[in-house]
């Protein structure tokens, strides 16, 4: 803009997870009946010295992607989703690039991605303090006063060395809310409303006189008597950048909130045109850049007509200044940015189809070649012989549902079985979102030391090896899940108490992950009968499920193991009978697949999901709590967490895919895509892996065979 600035500094305070509503709402006081602000000098802005409104972030609601749209006016890159706090997957620009220099205080997390993208990294220099998780208590609220203290000392400080020449620019707002229980990152409201308050040189007083923009969740504020004036996060770039007279950053996305400026007309529609220039130059660049690589290109319709191209708009624009009709010239940059922005996401999702139909002939055929393998290989007999289970097809449906021959003398495996159901069923209809319940993590390794007792005490019935190494590994094992409850338990209690994390606990936690893991390939090098191996391998997640668990995943963990167990030997039971000349074979022997495996693998899959999803939310990081990796850590990393189901699966998922949202919602059609996508690989670890903890287990078909030989003598 060829027009003076109406501030030659401007500061910028960011909070960090700090909501709209609590910043603005009033509460009560607790000796008497009286309401207070707990951001006193904030609320004099509001009501005297600035414009204030409400902040929309876009999700995912995180503190990296709060401030590159608060400081470089553009939002999350779709690849930055495995990424957490860490750097901006790409380059940018941003106000501080732009301006002269920058001094920035904040936290290690946020502040070096900004000097990593500068042109000049000497112009930003950063002072960094630690950055902590708040949890949303009485503490949280207590740092609005903190903060407010914090800020009015600032200001001081600046008014004093400037020598109150009313040139300084400010601005308080937010990188993202928090909800109740003191996460974010979804698209809740609680996480998307922000304050944004400003005051200083170039920012109106507030409206008095047309005090609109309330609704239903601003009535209980008593703001009523000013304006309110929303705006969207990425707006705040372009507002910097015109209260001080810089480039507006060239990746900007932002609209220039004009009901924020105090300055003439003239200057007001200039700074609109030249935002609207600026984000048409990134529509020209991504025209140009898709009609250079595209043989039948298609550009963008309501930007390529005769009446509505960007030279059109901009001699118009140009036309209504030069006539002094501002409003209309400002309208019609709005229209515009409009337009350009609908562009920019045609653009992103140009190839889209193309894409789409490559992936899809992808999956089609593979799940085609698979299946004509499985078929010729493993279905089809070159005899006449018809693929059947048994006589009786009722093996492959549920156990309640299979002949009476089969159920007679197995009673309790069915009853065990449909009790095991009923328990795990209950943790489907529990809420994902969850607290920290340390007396449910204690119930459940509780449970599994019973069970292991009761292990250690029949121990003799599936023996194998020394009936006393035996006896020894079950009660090490039974051990190490004590352990891991004592050791929760107590840094629990420190980490409610402020005490941090006892260096002692960490290690004994940390040893415990380590030996529990590596229990089962030490372990499973020799023979061992098949239950001995089940018993070990459940005794051996134990410990990393009561560690890592915040509530009733331990619980679920056991219902889970029990379930597993239970049917292994249901499964047994079915195969011996449907079987009844069956003898022992070598390794690798194979045979036709039945009618019964179908069931088997039904069940399996069923499984392996229920064990994956039925511990939690694990989508994205906005749904991980940080509470279970305390007892081990209290450094943050952020980590990707996949694992796999079906072909078919993989092809709905890859439509759902969304390239906007929160990380929640990416998190979700992305994860859900590349679980699916690496089923085939990591049912081949998956098997190799078994077989090494399953080792060398030994089935006494003969045991079984003699009994029921008993049976139909009697």
């Amino acid at each position: 803009v060829d027009l003076p600035p109406p501030a030659r500094r401007l500061v910028l305070f960011v909070g960090d997870g700090l909501r709209a509503d609590k910043l603005y709402q009033l509460y009560q006081d607790e000796n008497n009946s009286s309401l207070y602000t707990r951001a006193p000098f904030l609320r004099d802005i509001v009501l005297n010295h600035g414009t204030w409104g409400v902040s929309h972030t876009r999700v995912p609601t995180e503190s990296r992607p709060g401030h590159v749209a608060i400081i470089a006016g553009f939002y999350e890159d779709v690849s930055a989703v495995t990424k957490g706090w860490k750097m901006n997957p790409v380059e940018f620009d941003s106000v501080f690039n732009q301006s002269r220099h920058t001094w920035s205080f904040g936290s290690p997390d946020i502040l070096p991605m900004f000097a990593e993208g500068a042109s000049d990294p000497e112009r930003v220099d950063t002072f960094m303090y630690g950055h902590e998780s708040e949890n949303f208590a009485e503490e949280y609220l207590d740092n609005i006063k903190v903060v407010d203290d914090g800020i009015y000392k600032t200001i001081q400080l600046l008014d004093e060395f400037y020598g109150n020449d009313m040139k300084t620019a400010y601005i308080f707002t937010s990188d993202h809310g928090m909800s109740n229980r003191g996460n974010h990152g979804d698209g809740h409201p609680d996480n998307t409303r922000t304050p944004i308050v400003a005051w200083g040189a170039g920012i109106n007083k507030p409206n008095k006189d047309h005090p609109t923009g309330h609704d239903e969740f601003s009535m209980d504020w008593q703001l009523n008597s000013v304006r309110r004036n929303d705006i969207l996060q990425a707006d705040i770039a372009p507002l910097m950048a015109s209260l001080i007279g810089i480039n507006y950053p060239v990746n900007s996305v932002g609209e220039l909130p004009l009901k924020y400026l105090n300055n003439t007309l003239l200057f007001k529609v200039q700074s609109a045109f030249v935002n609207a220039k600026e984000i048409l130059e990134q529509y020209q660049v991504k025209y140009e850049s898709k009609k250079r690589t595209k043989l039948m290109f298609k550009s963008f319709a309501p930007l390529s007509n005769s009446t509505h191209s960007p030279d059109v708009f901009i001699n118009d624009i140009q036309r209504l200044i030069d006539a002094e009709k501002y409003a209309e010239a400002e309208t019609l940059c709005r229209i515009l940015i409009s337009l350009c922005l609908e562009g920019l996401r045609y653009f992103q999702t140009y190839d889209w189809f193309m894409l789409r139909s490559i992936v899809t002939v992808g999956y089609v055929g593979w799940i085609a070649y698979s299946l004509k393998f499985t078929l010729k290989e493993y279905a089809f007999n070159d005899s006449t012989q018809s693929i059947v289970a048994s006589n009786d097809p009722y093996t492959a449906l549920c156990p309640w549902f299979i002949s009476s021959k089969i159920r007679n003398g197995n009673s309790i495996w069915f009853f065990a079985w449909t009790i095991s159901c009923l328990f795990t069923s209950i943790f489907t209809l529990l809420p994902v979102e969850k607290g920290e319940d340390i007396t449910l993590v204690v119930l459940g390794g509780l449970l599994i030391v019973i069970t292991g007792c009761i292990a250690l005490w029949k121990s003799s019935k599936f023996t194998i090896r020394s009936h006393t190494s035996v006896r020894n590994m079950i009660g090490f094992q039974v051990g190490l899940v004590v352990l891991s409850i004592i050791v929760v338990y107590d840094t629990t209690s420190k980490l409610k108490d402020k005490a941090g994390l006892p260096f002692l606990n960490q290690i004994i936690a940390w040893i415990i992950l380590v030996i529990s893991t590596a229990t089962p390939f030490v372990y499973g090098l020799g023979k061992q009968h098949y239950f001995q191996r089940l018993t070990t391998i459940s005794l051996s997640f134990a410990p990393l499920f009561v560690i890592l668990s915040i509530s009733y995943e331990v619980l679920f963990y056991y219902f889970l193991t029990i379930t597993l167990m239970i049917w292994h030997q249901i499964e047994y039971l079915l195969f011996i009978t449907s079987h009844p000349t069956l003898t022992l074979s070598h390794k690798g022997q194979t045979r036709k697949l039945e009618i019964e495996d179908i069931r088997i693998a039904l069940v399996f899959l069923f499984f392996i999901k229920v064990a994956f999803f039925g511990t939690g939310n694990i989508a994205s990081l906005s749904s991980f709590s940080l509470q279970s990796v305390y007892r081990l850590t209290t450094v943050f990393n952020p980590f990707l967490m996949v694992l796999s189901t079906s072909d078919i699966m993989t092809l709905n998922f890859f439509y759902l895919v969304r390239d906007y949202g929160s990380w929640l919602e990416i998190g979700t059609t992305i994860s859900h895509f590349v679980i699916s996508s690496l089923f085939s690989l990591f049912m081949i670890l998956l098997f190799l892996l078994s077989e090494l903890f399953v080792g060398e287990v030994i089935v006494d078909f003969r045991k079984i065979t003699d009994e029921r030989d008993e049976k139909k003598i009697k």
